[in-house]
């Protein structure tokens, strides 16, 4: 299981109630997209997947393992607005931790982006799986900072670490 924070854009949020997800039906979740040219946020995002895969596997992985990083490019692609990004469908029957773009702990209802795309960081738990004969990588959200105002405020990685530990200790799962 690998723990990482990535900044990227939000798409198709379903974080203030559970709802049919994709093929999943009751789960939070969201589609982050990260842009193509951003290769340093790929890079990073791939070693945890690899990471994953390593400790559930060890050096002998499966011959197909499902990768959770799809190309938003692909006809496949959930979201017109994806193009030119490579995207997560990320998903957990638990609601994440959703932080507005001060760090404040708010509850942000899907309705009010009403389908903008809007840059955001989150915290994901990556984690392989081995389950009734399929085999893959799936991401978790456990965190969401929302920049509501549609524009980065720099180009760093928030501390959401440090904002889930302070409110973590406050709600329990």
């Amino acid at each position: 299981m690998a723990y990482l924070t990535i900044n990227g854009k939000l798409a198709s949020p379903a974080l203030s109630r559970p709802c049919a997800y994709g093929y999943k039906v009751g789960k939070y979740g969201l589609t982050v997209g990260v842009p193509k040219k951003n290769t340093t946020e790929i890079s990073r995002i791939n070693l945890a997947i690899d990471q994953a895969i390593r400790e559930k596997w060890g050096e002998n992985p499966p011959a197909c393992v499902r990768r959770p990083l799809k190309d938003g490019d692909s006809p496949y692609s959930p979201d017109a607005k994806l193009a030119g990004c490579y995207y997560l469908e990320i998903y957990g029957k638990y609601q994440p931790f959703i932080f507005d773009q001060h760090g404040e702990h708010t509850c942000v209802f899907d309705e009010k982006l009403n389908g903008r795309m809007c840059p955001c960081t989150c915290m994901l738990v990556i984690k392989a799986y081995d389950v009734n004969g399929g085999v893959g990588v799936t991401c978790y959200p456990k965190g969401v900072m929302i920049n509501e105002g549609g524009a980065w405020i720099d180009n760093t990685v928030y501390p959401i670490e440090d904002l889930l530990k302070s409110i973590e200790a406050k709600f329990t799962y």
